[in-house]
Parts: structure tokens; sequence; C-alpha cells
């Protein structure tokens, strides 16, 4: 294993999977190919050159700013930044093939959003396309149950002037 392609859309799930994969490459010696791929619709023609992102646009350094974080974590590993306008799934069976990667890792989300009944899910369709294996980490449905509980918290948190109300309506709760 040479090449790990890892798409991602910044999210906490996905740095899990980036930590995931960390250890993997480093064993192996493999380079982290980290893709982001950007919709059409919110990138502004002047911000393109095709299917690329102009790295002088203000989304590629955007972008760039959340790879650098991700390549703290995994400094002893070469590692490269692809950013690509268009369909998900389709750039992600582009690049896999044109880089020669041996592993697909990323992240899916454990709910089902109303569009992928007719077009499927990203790693559905990945399983039917992609050049090589594809690992996803989707979380079970108690860690996304237990992400909205925190989210909703610190919202409430950070709305409510008196923390102690909030403390003890959550107190109350059997956790």
């Amino acid at each position: 294993m040479k090449t790990i392609l890892h798409p991602t859309d910044f999210s906490t799930s996905s740095e899990d999977v980036f930590r995931m994969i960390c250890p993997i490459a480093r064993d192996r010696s493999a380079e982290i190919i980290v893709l982001h791929s950007v919709c059409p619709a919110n990138c502004p023609p002047d911000d393109r050159d095709g299917d690329q992102v102009n790295r002088d646009s203000p989304l590629y350094q955007s972008i760039w700013e959340r790879f650098a974080r991700l390549r703290q974590l995994a400094d002893d590993i070469p590692m490269m930044l692809c950013v690509k306008v268009g369909n998900p799934v389709e750039t992600i069976v582009k690049v896999a093939g044109h880089e020669c990667c041996d592993l697909i890792a990323l992240a899916a989300p454990y709910h089902a959003y109303p569009h992928q009944q007719y077009h499927g899910s990203i790693p559905d369709c990945l399983k039917k396309f992609a050049p090589c294996p594809v690992l996803c980490l989707t979380e079970s449905p108690y860690q996304a149950e237990s992400k909205r509980i925190i989210e909703g918290l610190k919202s409430s948190l950070d709305e409510c002037a008196d923390s102690q109300v909030v403390a003890t309506a959550v107190g109350d709760r059997n956790w």
C-alpha cells in the first residue's frame, strides 16, 4: 500500500477517520492524499479553472488552513492536498484512479438524507465505482445522537445567561 485517498469535508467524523489512517500510512510508508470536493454552486467562476480551485482564491485559502490542521496530526507522513470542483463521487473515483490509490478511507453519517433515496449515498456509490477498496467509518446511532445532544447543550449554554438553570435541567435526565 503506497497511496491512501482521504476524501474529507473537514468534519469531526472525517478527522476521526484521518486519525485512524495515519498509523496505517506510517507503518506502510504510504502517502495520504487529502481530497476536498467543492460543489460547483459553491465555487464562483472567478475562483476556478476547469475542475481546479484557484490557489489564490479565498475558498482555497480557507481549505488550505483546514488542511494545515490535519497536517499537524501527521507531521512525518507524506501528504498532498487536492481540491477539485465537481460531483463528489465522480471526483473521488477520478482522483483514486489517476493517483493509483490503494485505499479510499472516508467518513459517512449514520442517517440517510432524503436526496440519497434517489442518488444513493457517497459510500454506496463508491462501492460500485471505486477502482480500489473503500474503508468507510460510519457513526453508530448512539454516537450520532450523543453528538446532537452535546451540540444542543453547547448552544443552550451559549444562549443562556444563567448556566445553573441549564445544568439543573440536564441533571434531571437519566444519563
